[in-house]
């Protein structure tokens, strides 16, 4: 197995890893770090450390969006795990499954004020994004 697939199923299991100095830094819920997953991850270490190192943190993965076309996107596979990505308040009144979902919910326009923060910084953001969805990041 290659080290970019144990990254993706680390974080599809609600794990946060990333590297530090010399060491992978992993926080998983409970039970994710099976033995076996633990063995594999022992096993790919250097790669995974290296793999992380060239990831870039962002919140947000780059990316150019027609908001002419689309009004919201669900992306899953982010530093802060699952949320949605909208255009306006107009798209939340469209689609209310949106703030039933209990995801963060971002605006297009807010995605290049959170380049840069860090991952505690992220967090927090993210934690007031879902207990308050139609809210605007704190600055």
């Amino acid at each position: 197995m290659s080290p970019a697939v144990l990254l993706t199923e680390l974080r599809q299991q609600g794990a946060i890893i990333h590297a530090r100095d010399d060491r992978l830094v992993i926080d998983a819920p409970t039970g994710v770090l099976t033995p076996e997953l633990r063995e594999r991850i022992t096993t790919h270490k250097r790669e995974l450390l290296t793999l992380l190192a060239n990831r870039r943190t962002t919140a947000l993965p780059a990316f150019d969006l027609d908001t002419s076309e689309v009004t919201a996107v669900k992306l899953v596979n982010t530093v802060l795990g699952a949320l949605w990505l909208v255009a306006d308040e107009d798209a939340l009144a469209e689609h209310p499954d949106i703030i039933r979902s209990g995801l963060p919910v971002f605006w297009f326009d807010e995605v290049e004020k959170l380049r840069g923060k860090t991952r505690a910084e992220l967090q927090a953001i993210a934690m007031v994004k879902a207990a308050f969805p139609t809210g605007w990041t704190l600055q």
